[in-house]
């Protein structure tokens, strides 16, 4: 399966192996969705947007997961799973980080400060431990992303 976001406030699940679309769109905004991610094993499809929601959808069957996770005052501009799956990222307009677990639907910590624009990407390293942003003011910034975890584990 491929994902796409739509300005239309929709998103969509496509064969990638034939261009065609699996499914109904995926629905539950309003405004732009500007970001999907697949959860590590391809369960879970996270999408959000400029109306400041993030939602956990099926991939299997298209249908939500749970409630949104709580709603932001901002736009969400960018979002990842952990590669264990047990984290999800996402990026606001505002120069911030959230980290949700996706299990629950809630936030894990607070909110992740130090870009001065939009966070434009984020991406987990492969043993879950660090998390990376990129964001609107040319600056990449490392996230300890795991902090129960000690450095002789990393």
């Amino acid at each position: 399966l491929l994902a796409t976001a739509a300005v239309d406030g929709t998103a969509r699940l496509w064969n990638a192996a034939t261009g065609q679309p699996v499914g109904n769109p995926l629905t539950r905004r309003t405004g732009p969705v500007h970001t999907a991610a697949f959860s590590p094993n391809g369960a879970l499809l996270a999408t959000a947007g400029m109306d400041g929601t993030a939602r956990l959808w099926n991939a299997g069957s298209g249908q939500p997961v749970g409630n949104p996770l709580a709603r932001q005052t901002n736009q969400v501009s960018a979002m990842a799973f952990s590669p264990n799956g047990t984290l999800l990222a996402s990026g606001h307009d505002e120069g911030t980080v959230r980290l949700w677990d996706p299990a629950t639907g809630q936030p894990v910590g607070i909110p992740l400060t130090g870009h001065t624009g939009t966070v434009f990407a984020v991406a987990f390293s492969p043993d879950d431990a660090v998390l990376a942003s990129a964001g609107q003011d040319s600056t990449v910034r490392l996230w300890v992303a795991l902090p129960s975890r000690s450095p002789a584990d990393r």
